[in-house]
């Protein structure tokens, strides 16, 4: 019966992840469509207009 219940709770987290990881997917594509790119950032000034 435990090995059941770990079973559940790590289907459980795991179907928690796959919503959390859809919505922070959701939320950069419009990110994406807002701002009509993306932009790279990197150390040094001259690498940031990509």
């Amino acid at each position: 019966m435990e090995l059941l219940e770990e079973v559940e709770e790590k289907k459980a987290i795991q179907e928690k992840l796959d919503q959390a990881y859809m919505q922070m997917k959701d939320m950069a594509t419009k990110t994406v469509e807002a701002t009509g790119g993306v932009k790279i950032l990197g150390n040094n000034n001259s690498d940031t207009n990509k």
